[in-house]
């Protein structure tokens, strides 16, 4: 195995930057393009595979601070261009969110220690869905910051919400993320093979999830 590093420890070397730079920076941009709400689900995946990667590199201090700071400023970059008028009126709530949504993966990777083997990647999804369910009671406007929201596009996946609600989706969403970063992180990325066997649960689980909701299309009423 590799990069077998507890979380609290950094991966990169001093000098070597690029890494986590590199992560922090598509992790922020993905961030951006989730809060311009442009209606693109694909960045909701993407973007905490790279924020818990910028973790691995950084260690867990200076990871969470690198984050915080690079979400808010994404989030402050597509408040300005896509809400200008209410600008002013967020900027406090937006730092409060990206405090308490940067607070997921500090606590994430102070608990993957801990946790052996596949079963760890549960805990991100878990830890991302309970938040967002406290969100949607103490938001203004409810559980609209949801990213499972923006999953619209993708008419076999929201079946989900037929059973779970958008707390399914936001599960599943958060899965993804933390099953890529379990395979990136243990080097189990050699070939397809060993990125399904490695990851069969949540494979499955997708290929349920689709299923059912193609024969919930599909099916006659």
């Amino acid at each position: 195995m590799k990069n077998l590093a507890k979380p609290t420890e950094p991966l990169h070397q001093p000098g070597q930057w690029h890494l986590p730079a590199a992560c922090l920076l598509a992790g922020g941009l993905l961030d951006g393009l989730t809060s311009m709400n442009l209606g693109w689900a694909w960045p909701v995946w993407l973007a905490p595979v790279f924020y818990l990667r910028t973790m691995d590199y950084l260690g867990l201090k200076k990871g969470f601070w690198a984050i915080v700071f690079t979400s808010f400023t994404s989030g402050v970059i597509s408040a300005a261009l896509t809400l200008p008028s209410l600008f002013a009126d967020i900027i406090v709530m937006m730092l409060t969110m990206t405090l308490v949504s940067s607070g997921v993966y500090w606590l994430y990777h102070t608990l993957y220690a801990n946790i052996t083997g596949f079963k760890a990647t549960l805990l991100f999804p878990a830890l991302g869905t309970f938040l967002d369910y406290l969100l949607s009671w103490v938001h203004p406007f409810g559980s609209i910051a949801s990213g499972a929201y923006l999953q619209h596009g993708l008419l076999p996946l929201i079946q989900l919400s037929s059973l779970t609600g958008i707390w399914g989706i936001t599960f599943l969403v958060g899965w993804f993320g933390a099953v890529c970063h379990f395979i990136w992180k243990e080097g189990h990325y050699h070939s397809v093979r060993t990125v399904v066997a490695k990851a069969w649960p949540f494979w499955s689980a997708m290929l349920g999830v689709f299923c059912y909701g193609l024969l919930r299309l599909y099916m006659p009423a």
